[in-house]
Parts: C-alpha cells; sequence; structure tokens
C-alpha cells in the first residue's frame, strides 16, 4: 500500500461560485445527443483534480485570472458544454446551448490558456453517427443490464463503510503476477487485464458472497477504433461501451486467477464494431435500460487518458486524474486503473476505495 510521502498543509477559502460565460455569441440551437449518450450510467458527476508544480514563466500570473479568461474562451469553441440538460418526453437528453455556463476539450483549454487564438483541434458535433439503427436490433447478450434494479448501494454499503486505499503495480508486482499466475497462452494479455482478474477475483472472496451468487465485472472501452468509419478527428461526444464478465462467487473463489484472466480476454476481445452498434440500438430499444449493479464491480482504466498531459502553463501536471476512486455515483461500484509514477521513476497504477470489513 502506498504511503503518503510528505505532510502538506494549506488554507483553502471556499468563495460563491462563479458563472463562466463564452466570451463570444455563440449559436442557440437545441442538440440531440447520441444514443450512447444516453447510457443512464453517465448521468453522474465524477470529480477530477489537477495538481500542478510552480514554474517561473507562470510567476507574476493569477492561476483563477489565467483560468477563467481560458475557460471563457475555450467555450466559444465548445459552447454546448455552456448550455443546459433538456430531457425530451422519451427522455432522452438534448443540450440546449443557451451561452450561460470536459481529454479533448482540457486540451483546448490548456492551450487557450497558453494564448493560443483557437484549438489546435477543432471541436466536432455530430452525434448522429452514434444513432440507434432503424430498426434497431440487438444482436449481442448485454449482461451489464440483465436486471434492471434501481440499488443506490452494493449489499447497501453506504459511503460511511468505504475506505480509500492507494495500491502501487508497478512493474515488479506485475511481473510476479504473471510469472505466478498468467498460462503461456495468456502471456500476451496487457497489464489492466492482469490487475482487474486479480481484483475482482480478491474482491469476491473478501466480500464472502453464497457461491451460487451471480457476479459481474463491467469495464467501460473505447469503441472509437471499433468502428468503421472511423469518428471524425475533433468528435468530443461519448464512445464508451460497459461490456460485461459473469461468473458464480464460487468459480471466482475457488478457481485459479488464470480462469478469471481468461474471462476477462474473452469479453474484451468480443468487442467488435457489431458489438459496439448493438450497445446502442440495446439503449434504444430497452429506453436507457439501467445498469445491472448488484453484485457488479466496474474497474475503469483511465492510465491513458492523458490528464497529466494538460498544461495551462504550468507544465504537465503532477497529478492529473479523479478526485475519488468510486464514491461519488455509487459508493463501492467501481475503483480507477490510473498512472502514477513513485519515487524511483517506476511507473504503475492506483486502485482505491474498498469496503472497510472490520466496521
Amino acid at each position: 500500500m502506498l504511503q503518503p510521502e510528505t505532510s502538506l498543509k494549506f488554507v483553502v477559502r471556499r468563495r460563491a461560485p462563479e458563472l463562466i460565460a463564452p466570451a463570444a455569441p455563440t449559436p442557440r440551437e437545441l442538440n440531440p445527443l447520441s444514443d450512447l449518450d444516453h447510457q443512464p450510467e453517465l448521468r453522474c458527476q465524477l470529480h477530477g483534480l489537477q495538481f500542478y508544480r510552480s514554474h517561473p514563466k507562470m510567476a507574476n500570473k493569477n492561476p483563477a485570472t489565467v483560468i477563467r479568461d481560458a475557460l471563457a474562451k475555450v467555450l466559444v469553441y465548445y459552447y454546448p458544454f455552456a448550455g443546459r440538460l433538456r430531457e425530451a418526453p422519451t427522455q432522452k437528453l438534448m443540450v440546449d446551448c443557451t451561452g450561460e455556463g470536459v481529454i479533448q476539450f482540457l486540451t483546448a483549454f490548456g492551450e487557450m490558456a497558453q494564448g493560443a487564438s483557437s484549438p489546435s483541434v477543432l471541436p466536432v458535433w455530430q452525434r448522429e453517427l452514434l444513432f440507434a439503427s432503424e430498426p434497431p436490433r440487438a444482436t449481442f447478450a448485454h449482461h451489464e443490464h440483465d436486471v434492471e434494479e434501481k440499488t443506490k448501494a452494493i449489499n447497501d454499503i453506504g459511503t460511511k463503510d468505504l475506505i480509500q486505499k492507494s495500491f502501487f503495480f508497478g512493474p515488479n508486482e506485475v511481473s510476479t503476477l504473471r510469472r505466478r499466475f498468467v498460462p503461456e497462452h495468456l502471456q500476451r494479455c496487457s497489464t489492466f487485464e492482469v490487475i482487474a482478474a486479480c481484483v475482482w477475483r480478491c474482491r469476491t472472496i473478501a466480500l464472502q458472497f453464497d457461491p451460487n451468487e451471480e457476479m459481474r465485472f463491467l469495464f467501460p472501452f473505447n469503441a472509437r477504433d471499433k468502428l468503421n468509419p472511423r469518428l471524425p478527428v475533433g468528435y468530443y461526444g461519448n464512445a464508451f461501451i460497459l461490456p460485461s464478465v459473469v461468473s458464480t462467487a464460487g468459480d471466482l473463489s475457488i478457481k485459479p486467477l488464470s480462469h478469471v484472466l481468461e474471462l476477462v480476454t474473452k469479453a474484451k476481445a468480443l468487442v467488435s464494431e457489431g458489438y459496439v452498434r448493438s450497445t446502442i440500438d440495446l439503449m434504444a430499444i430497452k429506453g436507457r435500460p439501467l445498469l445491472t449493479v448488484p453484485r457488479s464491480y466496474i474497474l475503469s482504466n483511465v492510465a491513458r487518458l492523458g490528464f497529466s498531459e494538460i498544461d495551462f502553463g504550468w507544465g504537465k501536471a503532477a497529478y492529473g486524474g479523479p478526485a475519488t476512486g468510486g464514491i461519488d455515483a455509487i459508493p463501492g461500484l467501481f475503483n480507477f486503473y490510473m498512472h502514477w509514477t513513485n519515487q524511483k521513476g517506476e511507473s504503475g497504477v492506483l486502485n482505491f476505495t474498498f469496503h472497510n470489513l472490520t466496521s
């Protein structure tokens, strides 16, 4: 488990929120979102943090002013972000671009903070590229939507029973897992797949589910590379889906890690353009089906999204990414697989937020 490198104390004064409007007039229009945007699990807020070290060239600049001015400028191009969400009678969301008001947008945000007159990549809306087929057809099984229960927390465990801890999986740790548990025919699997299988199995054992209970592992998957034709450069809509793996608690607990790893790799390999289109069509057929939350676990891979690369003038972020590890939307449902560099310069990942089994 990672230990804090230093104890840092500083004072933060909370002030009233300030509305940042686009710096120039923007179109007044009603923009429909895609069917992929209508996944109900997206209707939540996730908090992020960006930390930057001081930089000589920014010594005389007020960070608040730099960020405020850059946000106003970039909203001229990304004006839907300055709009309001409206729900149609069909429960589908649209963006009402009223002008009152997030890695492509942040990159553009950083470029404007450094004096650019326009983003290097202009935004593309075109949500119609991910509309459902006519008529819609779900041609794959989507176990992530099998049971529609409005469960707010796994096993009724709330935030008071959750603890946040950071764990470092560097080259040595991952190499040990591969050497001890990964058979020859699975050696080409990714680090994410190895850690996902390990964490899902250990979590299931620790929570002591009934052996016959059906467990699910879900992982957000970027579908952009699976689409043909590809989405245009600059498209900034949602393009991820949530493939799932299903197994019983008994099999996860008793069978070796290699068995769980094979389940994960097969589920990932199953994702094709047809699977993506089937997911989109399912949203239209079932009318925004809810996620199967009970006995589910999500591990979200944000290691390569590039949050730490966002530069507002102070260089790369010392840390950029999620502020919490699964407490925001549905307590205990998910963790993040993240990039981190330790004091030795080794790259690893962090997973945090677990059930406190001692409470």
